[in-house]
């Protein structure tokens, strides 16, 4: 098979033992060639997610933020104990030395936010021992925070070249002059979709911790079955009528020239995944026989824990 780019939410990234089920999900196929990452979700119910723990710093900027960014720090020095990755190879203490001295100094909402991504992507690439390619250097947006997508193709063909596997961090991007900006929540779907537009893609793999879409949430009916077909229509119709549990933005730049996205379970590898299809017929009997729309669509399941 071809080349897979393979997306992770931030509840299959969120602790040491779910990176290593993601590292094993990596390593079974040599095709997935390419991985993105959100930030760290919760790992429990009364847990916080990483993005929203450094929005939380960001607003306390001016006061006390003592013990939300010690909780920041223990959150990534725990992953990288339970991984075994030395403060030789990524030291944390001074990646948050320096974000101190960031936060202390004005800096944006967006920079800020952007740091979950970036340094759990580092530590993951570190992990891997995969070459980590930085999302402010390959993802390009204007001044007034709109994707440039020509220029955004250009320099993610230009640093993925001559990579055979990468890790990139999903969420954000920069303007040309450095400046970081980031996608709204669900932003790390679309950098994964960028990816695999422009490394020519297969399969876009946005891997979550359910088994494909659901056809009820499971906070309201006990185990339910998961969609086995849907048509890209329908699929594009659920992204903006579900609510914000389904986001609309990791469907819009799918790949022109990539494959279709599936929706795999990070728990249950071996499980079955939503495959979108030019129709809903189970069995593909009767389908158009034209390739996939430009603009093919990851739904986000109706799940018992949110993630970006």
């Amino acid at each position: 098979m071809g080349i897979k780019v393979a997306k992770f939410g931030g509840s299959s990234v969120a602790s040491a033992d779910q990176v290593r089920k993601v590292a094993a999900i990596l390593a079974a196929d040599p095709d997935r060639r390419y991985f993105v990452s959100s930030a760290p979700g919760k790992q429990t119910g009364d847990d916080a997610k990483v993005t929203d723990l450094l929005y939380r710093l960001h607003q306390q900027r001016t006061g006390d933020y003592t013990a939300t960014l010690t909780t920041l720090r223990r959150r990534f020095t725990d992953i990288a104990a339970g991984l075994g990755v030395s403060p030789d190879r990524l030291d944390f203490e001074a990646e948050f030395a320096a974000i101190e001295e960031q936060l202390v100094s004005g800096a944006s909402r967006s920079w800020l936010a952007s740091r979950g991504e970036y340094l759990h992507c580092r530590l993951i690439a570190a992990y891997l021992d995969w070459p980590f390619v930085d999302a402010a250097d390959v993802i390009r947006f204007s001044k007034s925070g709109e994707l440039l997508a020509a220029q955004t193709d250009e320099l993610l063909a230009r640093s993925l070249t001559g990579l055979e596997r990468a890790v990139i961090p999903g969420f954000y991007g920069a303007t040309a002059d450095g400046s970081v900006r980031t996608f709204s929540r669900g932003g790390s779907d679309v950098t994964g979709a960028l990816v695999a537009r422009v490394v020519g893609a297969e399969v876009y793999e946005n891997w979550t911790d359910v088994s494909g879409i659901l056809m009820a949430d499971p906070r309201i009916v006990d185990s339910p079955r998961s969609i086995e077909r849907l048509s890209y229509t329908a699929l594009r119709e659920l992204t903006y009528l579900t609510g914000p549990r389904t986001p609309a933005p990791g469907s819009r730049p799918t790949p022109r020239r990539s494959g279709p996205t599936t929706r795999p379970s990070s728990g249950w590898p071996a499980s079955r995944a939503t495959p979108p299809s030019p129709c809903a017929s189970p069995s593909g009997a009767g389908c158009p026989g034209s390739p996939a729309p430009s603009s093919t669509s990851s739904a986000r399941p109706t799940s018992s824990s949110t993630w970006r």
